[in-house]
């Protein structure tokens, strides 16, 4: 951590303006990245006003910040494959979507993969007798939006 080689031999000196403020700012930032962190949630800002803290305390605060950042990390991996799973059904429906509008017709799998320019959420797709795949506009006709982009696992 960069602020424990600027705090060595400075153990009851003030932190600096910018110190406190940078360390404000990463309490903030990482308040917002984490919740439920029992000792993220007891940390609190510096006060801006009067003696600035020294620097063991701004140690001790940023070695805390620290810790509930990665212990967040595995949930928060999590919760970006999620999110990635609904923006990729959501890509896929819209190009799905604009082909129909284009064509006329029900679009193929392949169609959608190039329009999307990446592997669509195949379980939007049927096989069809012709031996084709083809998006799913039946079950989109059937689906409540909100349900559907709802922030869920899929593959």
């Amino acid at each position: 951590m960069e602020v424990d080689k600027l705090a060595k031999g400075n153990r009851h000196v003030e932190a600096t303006d910018l110190t406190v403020q940078q360390a404000n700012d990463a309490i903030r930032d990482a308040k917002e990245i984490v919740t439920n962190d029992a000792y993220l949630d007891r940390v609190k800002e510096f006060v801006p006003a009067g003696e600035n803290p020294v620097y063991p305390d701004v140690l001790i605060v940023l070695a805390t910040v620290q810790g509930a950042l990665r212990r967040a990390q595995p949930a928060l991996a999590e919760q970006e494959k999620r999110y990635r799973a609904v923006t990729r059904r959501a890509g896929t429906i819209a190009a799905a979507v604009r082909l129909t509008l284009e064509n006329g017709d029900q679009p193929l799998k392949n169609d959608v993969e190039a329009a999307l320019g990446e592997k669509p959420a195949s379980s939007w797709f049927y096989t069809a007798e012709d031996g084709e795949v083809y998006f799913d506009i039946d079950r989109l006709d059937d689906s409540d939006l909100k349900t559907l982009f709802a922030v869920v696992d899929e593959d």
